[in-house]
């Protein structure tokens, strides 16, 4: 923790309702030994819900019940050509429940092709990385710096 290179905490990825009270109790422990630094973990994107509102409980139990630092989450929404329809109202969903809470909120822009998601351009970056920005979002983050090891790209 007294490193000067350390930012933080990752936690978990895209963690289920069902992990929420383990991952605090976890965070808590770290927050409680290191204050000075971040606790982080990455929220599912919509498009692991059936519903809106579904997810929309999904973040809102998660700001409940993890009151780390911080929200983040992210949602790829190039696809080919087109957008994902589920992308805005994700992005409207995460910043209203930080605004609620008066958390910053963290998003990603998808830099790495993989599976159904193409080669980035800095159209398809700017896009993804302003809307957070016009969304409220207070870090930006990419994935990925390494590859996932698909043979697809």
């Amino acid at each position: 923790m007294n490193h000067p290179g350390l930012g933080g905490y990752f936690l978990v990825d895209e963690p289920g309702i069902p992990s929420f009270k383990g991952l605090w109790d976890w965070a808590k422990r770290i927050i409680d030994t290191d204050p000075t630094h971040t606790c982080y973990l990455n929220l599912l994107p919509t498009y692991g819900f059936k519903s809106l509102d579904e997810y929309r409980n999904y973040v809102h139990r998660f700001v409940e019940d993890v009151p780390i630092q911080l929200i983040s989450y992210d949602h790829y929404p190039v696809i080919g050509d087109n957008l994902r329809g589920d992308w805005y109202p994700n992005l409207e969903i995460v910043a209203e429940e930080a605004k609620r809470v008066n958390r910053p909120f963290w998003a990603f822009a998808l830099a790495t092709a993989h599976g159904p998601y193409p080669v980035a351009t800095v159209a398809s970056l700017k896009l993804q990385m302003y809307s957070n920005l016009a969304y409220g979002a207070q870090g930006l983050q990419y994935f990925t710096y390494w590859n996932p090891g698909t043979e697809t790209w």
